[in-house]
């Protein structure tokens, strides 16, 4: 796998890095209520409380 680099850009009492983007993988799940088939909840990333959204 080819390993990106950081971009610098120089100018005049002025400079701006960039850096590559990571990919993650998030996890979810799902409830539904069975008679109206309606979403309830939805959980993402249930594993790791720094990232843990409900709703």
């Amino acid at each position: 796998m080819k390993r990106l680099r950081p971009c610098v850009l120089r100018l005049p009492g002025l400079m701006l890095v960039s850096a590559p983007a990571v990919a993650e993988t998030r996890t979810g799940t799902f409830s539904y209520e069975l008679t109206s088939r309606e979403l309830v909840k939805e959980v993402i990333d249930p594993t790791d409380p720094a990232l843990c959204l409900v709703t």
